[in-house]
């Protein structure tokens, strides 16, 4: 065998292979520029047709939009004496009317207003907790509640203990916010009158994941539905995020579909000074009922 020239073939084919691997790396490299490019070309044709129907995009765009599932969940029905015990000491001066849905103590009353739902007033408002919603008396189970920061926002609500206004938590599903299940607490001087609270029981998903659209083709869409250019001043895109609704969605013709009792739905919620904006996040169909 000649060696000399077994090691030169070798020398070429390693050459060749370092070659071949170095084009792949390239492009693979120009690819990914090429990516970057499109998300920020993509992202200005957006505020571009933003902007042609009124809308000035005034917070940063999610990039990130997951499979996500329907849920399925039960509304929560916690008995009239176990959140009196959790807002009021126990007190013998209890006065609950099962029928009416309500308990009245020396603190305070509680009045069931529906489905999961129920509401709590202070005699006398208390000073907002440091530890926050897990400090506020009367909540139940605070801890699976995150604050709605967007809401925040367009209320113009500040944390620094002298809010006036309502500060809304919303419970969370597979990590993503569950908008209308919430404890909106209505504050005055940082001071608490009272809430209102909806809660969630069994969460669970129903079905398997499925692919959700882009923030910015969600606003896109938006921007075809709702048309501000006519003037107004409720014209500023506050905040964008990804969660869950219970809500019937509409069909592709617009028409109302049949009732969903019991499942929420992947939406994009679009905030502005004085309205919230549903698109589902699956069809892109727009809710402008809000």
């Amino acid at each position: 065998m000649n060696w000399e020239l077994a090691k030169s073939w070798l020398l070429v084919a390693f050459l060749l292979l370092d070659l071949f691997l170095g084009w792949q790396v390239y492009e693979s490299r120009r690819e990914f520029l090429g990516y970057v490019a499109s998300v920020s070309d993509q992202l200005a044709n957006t505020k571009t047709i933003l902007s042609e129907h009124g809308f000035i995009l005034a917070t940063a765009v999610p990039s990130e939009h997951p499979d996500m599932p329907l849920i399925r969940a039960d509304f929560a029905a916690v008995p009239l004496e176990d959140l009196g015990r959790l807002a009021f000491p126990p007190s013998s001066s209890w006065q609950v009317d099962a029928q009416a849905g309500t308990l009245h103590a020396d603190q305070g009353e509680i009045r069931t207003l529906g489905q999961g739902q129920w509401q709590v007033r202070f005699t006398a408002p208390i000073p907002w907790p440091n530890q926050g919603l897990a400090g506020l008396p009367g909540v139940w189970q605070p801890g699976q509640y995150q604050e709605d920061t967007g809401l925040a926002v367009a209320a113009g609500l500040s944390k620094d203990g002298r809010a006036t206004g309502t500060r809304v938590f919303v419970q969370t599903a597979n990590g993503f916010p569950v908008f209308d299940a919430a404890v909106s607490v209505a504050l005055v001087n940082g001071r608490v009158t009272g809430f209102t609270q909806t809660a969630l029981v069994n969460v669970a998903a129903a079905g398997d994941a499925k692919p959700t659209i882009s923030a910015m083709d969600a606003l896109d869409s938006l921007a075809g539905a709702v048309d501000k250019s006519a003037g107004g001043a409720d014209n500023k895109i506050l905040s964008v995020t990804l969660g869950y609704v219970h809500k019937v969605p509409k069909t592709a013709s617009g028409v109302q579909g049949a009732p969903a009792q019991g499942y929420w739905f992947p939406v994009w919620r679009v905030v502005t000074p004085n309205h919230l904006y549903d698109i589902n996040a699956l069809t892109g169909e727009v809710d402008t009922e809000s």
